[in-house]
């Protein structure tokens, strides 16, 4: 089990996978709107 990394959220195996990669780390999302969040400054997050 992951936790999106922008709100916090519990993410499951069976949730849509929206995902993203940064130094050469994989993160997942519970919105496609956390993960363009997380794109545009993702040293608020990491």
């Amino acid at each position: 089990m992951d936790e999106c990394p922008v709100c916090g959220e519990e993410l499951y195996e069976d949730d849509e996978q929206i995902v993203t990669r940064h130094n050469s780390e994989e993160f997942r999302f519970c919105s496609t709107d956390h993960r363009d969040e997380f794109e545009e400054q993702p040293g608020e997050y990491v």
